[in-house]
């Protein structure tokens, strides 16, 4: 199975806005879903921060472009995201749903949006209800937009804020997760928690440098695929 993740599109109302002043978010979107039709996914998986500004242009706009998909797309909230303009664009192939099974195994898309804020929570009915599909499934593929273990660059001021609780969720059920997805960091990090592996992956837009302060990485926007096979995960970042 195909599994393409595309993160932090940061559309906005104006098409012509640039992310930092730099880079046409709407342009390196249609650049990254053009080269993603290509790959002949089997399911698309967009995690978070959909939106720069939460504008119902932006969603109306990017539900257009994701209709042309011919698969199915979930969502899941970023930190920019307006969960009611978004709610109200997911038609057809495009949903937001608490998880998904599959032949890769089922995939758990964990909210972590708080209102008005850029850092993470989960809350605890959330967790409670990841509990409970960690209990009932095997196999398991988490899909959270905020990072839970910390990168050691700025992005860490806005961390899932309970990455602690998380974690230990994550670390009580190990043996039902084969991979965690996040988004949120701009670029391309591996790590793992009690042996289960973390990808972060690329945002369709502008990566950012593995540094303390805001810095830009030379990077093209991107995108990731999982090839999901009976031997294994094998993680691909592709570059536009």
């Amino acid at each position: 199975m195909k599994v393409v993740q595309i993160s932090d599109l940061h559309l906005a109302k104006d098409p012509a806005y640039r992310i930092y002043g730099l880079v046409n978010t709407q342009d390196t979107f249609i650049d990254v879903l053009n080269q993603v039709k290509a790959e002949k996914p089997d399911l698309v998986i967009i995690s978070g921060d959909l939106s720069q500004d939460g504008s119902a242009e932006s969603y109306s706009r990017l539900k257009e472009q994701l209709q042309t998909l011919n698969c199915e797309v979930l969502t899941i909230y970023g930190n920019h995201d307006n969960p009611a303009a978004m709610q109200s664009n997911l038609i057809g192939n495009i949903k937001h749903i608490p998880y998904k099974q599959s032949v890769a195994g089922t995939f758990i898309l964990c909210n972590s949006y708080q209102e008005n804020l850029h850092t993470g929570l989960i809350s605890a009915s959330d967790l409670a209800n990841l509990e409970n599909y960690l209990k009932s499934f095997a196999d398991c593929i988490i899909v959270i937009h905020h990072h839970f273990v910390k990168l050691n660059t700025f992005i860490d001021k806005y961390i899932l804020e309970n990455n602690v609780e998380f974690s230990a969720m994550l670390q009580k059920y190990q043996s039902k997760i084969k991979l965690c997805i996040t988004g949120h960091v701009h670029n391309s990090y591996d790590n793992y928690v009690s042996g289960i592996p973390i990808h972060c992956g690329l945002s369709s837009c502008i990566q950012l440098a593995k540094t303390e302060t805001v810095l830009f990485d030379l990077k093209r926007p991107g995108y990731t695929v999982y090839n999901f096979t009976e031997s294994g995960t094998e993680i691909l970042d592709q570059y536009c």
